[in-house]
């Protein structure tokens, strides 16, 4: 018979115990700081194309002598491209993890130098 520890917590004990949180743990707080990093890299991508976008049309227009055309078609395909980063790295975050390749596993470290037959 398995004695357990006094005021140990264990798995699956009653809510209040030491150990329990009421929840799944950390992985809310993972989750958020993945939404935060998701929403900051957002932002930085949206501010840069943004300008990349607005200051290349202005230059191209000061040039040529298009102005405000390339300013505001600039600025839009800076838009556009900050949305397609956006959308990959949202491709990229819903990913399943992949697993190791099927295939019957080996057992690591014995070979015949191991046997004691």
């Amino acid at each position: 018979m398995r004695r357990h520890g006094g005021d140990k917590a264990r798995p699956g004990g009653r809510a209040g115990e030491r150990g329990d949180h009421g929840g799944s743990g950390r992985g809310g707080m993972r989750g958020a700081g993945t939404l935060f990093e998701l929403a900051f890299s957002f932002a930085g991508t949206m501010l840069a194309g943004m300008a990349v976008g607005y200051y290349g049309g202005r230059w191209l227009d000061a040039w040529w002598g298009t102005a405000p055309w390339l300013q505001l078609a600039g600025l839009m395909l800076g838009v556009v491209a900050a949305f397609r980063v956006l959308w990959r790295t949202l491709q990229r975050v819903e990913e399943p993890p992949q697993g190791p390749p099927a295939g019957p596993e080996r057992p690591q470290g014995r070979g015949k130098e191991g046997n004691d037959s």
